[in-house]
This record gives C-alpha cells, sequence and structure tokens, in this order.
C-alpha cells in the first residue's frame, strides 16, 4: 500500500514548439521554444479514480489530500529528475515509472511560474530540490517579479527585485535591489 502523504502523487504536462532531447545517462530533459508546463497533484489530478486504483488508494482520501495546480511558461526549460536508488551510474534509468524532481532552469524573454494565486517572473527561474531553493532573476528590461499574499491581512503584495531567492523550507525571501509595487488594496 503506497502513502499517499509521502509519495503525494502528481501528473506533469510539457507542451513545445521546436524540440525536445533527453540525455538519459543524466536524467535531463530539454524543452525549446514555446515552453509550457501544468503540473497537478492530490485532489488536482485528472481522472482521480483510476490515479487512486493504480496506486492502490481509496479514491476519497486522494480527494481529501489538498491539492496543488502550478504552470510554467519559458522559452527554454531543462528539467533533471532524481536517478533511481536501483540503477547504477551511468546505466540508463527509464523514467515510466514514479520518478523525483531533481532540479530545473527556466530561460526565457519572460519566464512565469504560477501557484495558488501567486507567482514569479523573470528571465530565469530555477528550483534545486536539495536545498529547496528557488531563484528568479530579472533583466533591466524584464525585472524579477513576485506576488504572494500577506498572512497577516490576506492582500496581494506584489515586489519588483534585480532578484530573489525563495527558500521553501523556510519560506524566506532574500532580494536585492527591492522595490515594493503596490500592496493589493
Amino acid at each position: 500500500m503506497v502513502s499517499v502523504e509521502s509519495l503525494g502523487p502528481s501528473q506533469t504536462l510539457f507542451t513545445w514548439v521546436n524540440s525536445m532531447s533527453f540525455l538519459n545517462n543524466r536524467n535531463t530533459a530539454i524543452f525549446d521554444s514555446g515552453v509550457e508546463m501544468r503540473h497537478l497533484s492530490g485532489s488536482k489530478l485528472i481522472e482521480l479514480d483510476r490515479v487512486a486504483s493504480a496506486i492502490l488508494v481509496e479514491p476519497a482520501r486522494l480527494k481529501a489530500y489538498p491539492g496543488r495546480e502550478a504552470s510554467l511558461n519559458c522559452d527554454r526549460f531543462t528539467v533533471e529528475f532524481e536517478r533511481d536508488a536501483k540503477t547504477g551510474a551511468g546505466e540508463p534509468a527509464p523514467l515510466s515509472r514514479a520518478t523525483r524532481l531533481k532540479g530545473f532552469w527556466a530561460l526565457g524573454r519572460q519566464v512565469r511560474l504560477e501557484e495558488s494565486g501567486r507567482f514569479v517572473e523573470g528571465v530565469e527561474v530555477s528550483f534545486d530540490s536539495a536545498s529547496q531553493v528557488g531563484r528568479v532573476i530579472g533583466s533591466p528590461e524584464f525585472p524579477a517579479r513576485m506576488r504572494y499574499l500577506d498572512e497577516r491581512t490576506g492582500r496581494p503584495i506584489f515586489s519588483q527585485v534585480e532578484q530573489f531567492q525563495w527558500d521553501q523550507r523556510t519560506g524566506v525571501i532574500k532580494v536585492r535591489d527591492p522595490q515594493l509595487i503596490s500592496t493589493g488594496r
């Protein structure tokens, strides 16, 4: 029996315009031009009853699991997955079974990552699973921006900065050259 809490079943869809390369020895995929990603988990899963049956979990349990929906748009997207522990170094590790994200790098003139009413934008957005730190870098033409909810008031806050990093474990956001745009009133 699979623990829903530890597995956190999810579905991810990628679409792109030009090309996709998969480097099997590194478990890395590179998508080029007009890249869009949509990620769903928990109660947001498509065909939730079929997913529950496949992982031997009661559908009601999955429906109760908090759902997550995220999207990303960029020009070039590189994503790296954890190697299956049973696969030796240099051996191909098929991604046809459950995989865990190791990290990603999204580049473009306007990269946007959105989840649960909050978003980050810049010319580069990256995330490292080991450190649980995401980084957003802007440019003079397209500064790094973020929108999130103030925990005390529930109001959205918009910020524009040169670059920032967001520690997902602690919730701490470190910014470089901050400029408050709006408090969302």
